[in-house]
Parts: structure tokens; C-alpha cells; sequence
């Protein structure tokens, strides 16, 4: 009984997430998988949050590769709005993620962040090997669907 009083406690009280830390590099940043994280603003996640989840990526892909480079970049000012309302995207060993607020639909905190890079690190391990990097890879649904917390 006194187990089920701490599971209620537990449930009510809920679980809560620190998503108004905002993280800003001003210098390149290095990890041991080579992933690189450029100077960037407006971060919901550390570069060492960015570098676990890289391993954790590789090592549920089965697969290995050296990092990408990463910036956070407003893609309304950095790309003059070009890419839309993306919450991040890749090309050729570069992962972009979008720091824009566009609106209650596009909301960005830590877990946007975190399923945005999960997602894009897939594209690059498979570029990185040679596979085909595009979406219809089952790698994508088994490791970095992508952002699924508001949809």
C-alpha cells in the first residue's frame, strides 16, 4: 500500500523538464566522435547533451561515423525563410537546426531539439556509410523519427 501511495505521488506530481534553459556557444566545440558545434545561439541542449545523443544514435544504428557539423541558425534570417517552418535539416555532413518560434504550432524547447538532432544524425550516419540517406531507411522509425512532440 505505501507503494502505491508513492506511484500516485509520483503521477500527480508529474515529471517536469528544465526548457527554459537557453544554451549559447560563442566558440567551436570538438567531441571524441568529431562532432562539431559551431558558435551558436538560442540552444535548448548542452554540446555534451548533443554529443551523447550522437553515440547513442551510432550505437542504436549499429553503425558508426564521423560527426557532423552543427549550427543552430535562425532559417528566417540565415536562409531567408527558404527551408519553411523545418525544424532542422541536412546536407553533406552539416545538420542546421532551426532556432525561429514560428507560432503555438512550432514551438521549440528541449525535446524539439533533442528529436530534431536524433533525426538529422540518422541522415548523416547513413550519407556518412554510403546507404541511401534519404526517409524511407527503417533506421529513421527505429531511431530519429524526428520531431513528434507536438504532432
Amino acid at each position: 500500500m505505501k507503494h502505491l501511495l508513492i506511484i500516485v505521488l509520483l503521477a500527480l506530481g508529474g515529471c517536469s523538464a528544465d526548457n527554459e534553459t537557453i544554451n549559447n556557444t560563442t566558440h567551436e566545440q570538438t567531441d571524441a566522435n568529431a562532432v562539431t558545434l559551431f558558435p551558436s545561439q538560442e540552444m535548448h541542449v548542452t554540446f555534451a547533451d548533443i554529443s551523447n545523443f550522437y553515440s547513442e544514435t551510432m550505437s542504436c544504428m549499429g553503425m558508426t561515423a564521423q560527426g557532423p557539423n552543427v549550427y543552430y541558425k535562425s532559417f528566417e534570417l540565415y536562409f531567408n525563410g527558404a527551408v519553411g517552418k523545418s525544424w532542422a535539416f541536412f546536407t553533406g555532413g552539416t545538420i542546421y537546426v532551426n532556432t525561429d518560434t514560428i507560432g503555438p504550432s512550432f514551438p521549440r524547447d528541449r525535446q524539439t531539439d533533442e528529436e530534431a538532432l536524433r533525426h538529422e544524425f540518422v541522415h548523416h550516419i547513413l550519407w556518412a556509410n554510403g546507404a541511401d540517406w534519404h526517409h524511407g531507411d527503417p533506421m529513421f522509425a527505429k531511431c530519429g523519427l524526428g520531431v513528434n512532440t507536438y504532432n
